[in-house]
């Protein structure tokens, strides 16, 4: 493995995690409060303006909640990583399924997930998009996946 002693630490921010997870939800909700507009008429603008000042709060929130989260940490043999949940999972570096790690399905892509994987078939699924670019590619690296 080419796990040097060099530790690595993963940490979203709050800008590249709302971008990546919670944009599109915000988007989803203004398209449809804005058909109910449409179809309401001029009498809809109030559950349109509720809709968005709540669908903002509601996805800052749990932006705030996934941040907290999304953080790898890769030291002294071991990762940790957040599992299911609101669980951390802490897997020892050998425990890691490098081969099924490595591959990627064109959904992932597009998303811009990456699924590691451990032999006794946990999953820590991440977002390469709410990190550094290249920073999830690297920790891939040293785990001994192809990225």
């Amino acid at each position: 493995m080419p796990i040097t002693d060099e530790p690595i630490t993963l940490q979203a921010s709050f800008g590249r995690y709302y971008a990546a997870s919670m944009l599109p939800i915000l988007a989803g909700m203004l398209a449809g409060s804005s058909l109910v507009a449409a179809w309401a008429g001029d009498g809809a603008w109030l559950i349109v303006l509720g809709s968005v000042a709540g669908g903002a709060a509601g996805t800052f929130f749990m932006c705030g909640l996934g941040v907290a989260r999304a953080h790898v940490e890769l030291r002294d043999g071991t990762l940790d990583a957040p599992g299911p949940f609101r669980q951390r999972l802490v897997i020892p570096v050998e425990h890691v399924d490098t081969v099924r790690s490595s591959q990627r399905s064109a959904q992932q892509r597009l998303l811009g997930e990456r699924a590691l994987w451990t032999r006794d078939g946990r999953r820590v699924l991440l977002n390469e998009r709410w990190f550094a670019p290249g920073a999830l590619m690297e920790l891939w690296v040293k785990l001994g996946c192809q990225p």
